[in-house]
C-alpha cells in the first residue's frame, strides 16, 4: 500500500510538476524556434526561386533590345529598371533614333514584369497617316513626337519620291534623316565603297528573294522604316556592323520569342547554310547629318527614292 502512496505523492510532488512544465516549455520553444527556421528557409527558398524567375523573364527584355538591332531602321532600344519587388518588376524602355551626334526619344514604354507574365503599359506605336496633297502621297509622323516617319520603295516602283531635293530648304542648322532607295539590291563591299561611311546610320537589308516586293500585296510599293530589316553603321564599317548583324540573328534564332522570325530572315539570306556577309544584299540606307552633308547623295545615280524623316536643331 505504501508502495502506491508513494506513487502518487512521486507523481503529486511539486517538483515533479516543475519538471514537467519546464519540459513543456523547452519543448514549445524548441518547435517554435524549428517552426521559424523552417518558415525563413522556406521564404529564403521562394525568394530565391521567384527572384530566378523574375530575373530570367527580366532578360527577355534584352533579347527585345537585340531584335530592335535587327528591326526598325534607325531605331535602338535602352533599358533601365525602375523597381524591384519580391513578386514583380517595372522596367522603362526608351526608343531613340540617331541624327548626327544627337539623339531623340521616339517612342518610350512601361513594361510590368510578373513571375507569370510581361505586360507593356502606356506604348503607343499607332502612326498618324495622311494624304499630303503636295507630296501626293500618304505620309506618316509619329504620334509621340510629331516627327515624320520614314518610307523605303522597291526597285520595281514608278513615281517615286526625291526629296533629297527638300535639302536646300532646311536651315544650315538643322540635322536631318533621310531614307533612300536603291535601284537594285548591293554587296556591302560594293555598298561602301559607293556611299563610303559618313552620315550612313543604317542599311536596309534585303530579305525577299524578290527584292521584298509583292505585286499583289504591296500595292502601294514601300515599306515603313519600322518594319524593316537591317543594321546601324558605326566607325567599323560596313562588313564589320554586317557580321555583328548576323550574329545577333544566329543568337535570337536558338532562344527566346523571336526564334521563328529570326531564322525566316537567315534563311532569305542563305537558303543552304548559316549566311556570311557576302550573302548581305542591301536595298537602301538611312543617312542622317545636316544638309550641307546630305547634299552628296544627290548626285548617286543608284538611289531610286528618297523620303524625308526626323529633323532636329543641331544645338
Amino acid at each position: 500500500m505504501s508502495n502506491k502512496e508513494d506513487k502518487i505523492n512521486f507523481v503529486s510532488n511539486k517538483s515533479f510538476e516543475l519538471a514537467v512544465k519546464k519540459a513543456k516549455r523547452k519543448q514549445i520553444a524548441r518547435n517554435f524556434l524549428i517552426g521559424i527556421i523552417s518558415s525563413v528557409i522556406i521564404l529564403c527558398a521562394v525568394y530565391a526561386g521567384s527572384s530566378y524567375i523574375l530575373k530570367k523573364r527580366l532578360e527577355d527584355d534584352y533579347l527585345d533590345i537585340m531584335f530592335s538591332q535587327v528591326k526598325g531602321a534607325n531605331i535602338g532600344w535602352t533599358r533601365t529598371v525602375n523597381s524591384y519587388s519580391f513578386l514583380n518588376a517595372r522596367t522603362h524602355i526608351t526608343i531613340e533614333k540617331t541624327l548626327g551626334d544627337r539623339n531623340i526619344i521616339w517612342n518610350s514604354l512601361e513594361r510590368e514584369v510578373t513571375l507569370t507574365s510581361k505586360k507593356d503599359i502606356s506604348m503607343d506605336t499607332s502612326k498618324n497617316t495622311q494624304y499630303s496633297e503636295t507630296l501626293k502621297r500618304q505620309v506618316s509622323y509619329n504620334k509621340y513626337n510629331g516627327e515624320r516617319e520614314i518610307q523605303f520603295y522597291y526597285p520595281q516602283g514608278r513615281n517615286l519620291p526625291q526629296e533629297l531635293n527638300l535639302l536646300e530648304k532646311f536651315d544650315e542648322n538643322t540635322l536631318v534623316e533621310m531614307a533612300l532607295s536603291f535601284n537594285h539590291s548591293y554587296s556591302l563591299e560594293d555598298l561602301e565603297g559607293i556611299l563610303g561611311s559618313d552620315n550612313v546610320n543604317w542599311l536596309w537589308v534585303n530579305t525577299n528573294p524578290n527584292q521584298g516586293y509583292n505585286s499583289k500585296t504591296d500595292s502601294n510599293k514601300f515599306l515603313s522604316g519600322d518594319a524593316a530589316i537591317g543594321f546601324s553603321i558605326d566607325s567599323s564599317g560596313f562588313n564589320e556592323a554586317g557580321q555583328l548583324f548576323l550574329d545577333n540573328l544566329i543568337y535570337l534564332s536558338k532562344e527566346g520569342d523571336y526564334k521563328k522570325a529570326t531564322k525566316k530572315i537567315l534563311l532569305s539570306l542563305n537558303e543552304n547554310s548559316h549566311p556570311n556577309t557576302s550573302d548581305i544584299q542591301v536595298l537602301g540606307a538611312v543617312v542622317t547629318g545636316t544638309p550641307q552633308q546630305l547634299a552628296r547623295f544627290k548626285d548617286l545615280d543608284i538611289i531610286r527614292a528618297s523620303t524625308l524623316g526626323a529633323t532636329i536643331d543641331i544645338y
